[in-house]
């Protein structure tokens, strides 16, 4: 997920952008991704600031 994350900046994509795309896993994946999202939104404040 870091892959992506550091990925989607470094082609442009705005704080904003990244995190629709976690809402949206969450609400694919249910339960067992907002774990995963937990993690995404600590990534998110390494390489979106």
């Amino acid at each position: 997920m870091q892959w992506h994350i550091e990925l989607g900046v470094k082609s442009g994509a705005k704080k904003e952008e990244i995190l629709e795309a976690i809402e949206v896993g969450i609400e694919r994946g249910g339960g067992p991704a907002t774990v995963s999202a937990r993690f995404a939104l600590e990534i998110m404040d390494i390489y979106c600031n």
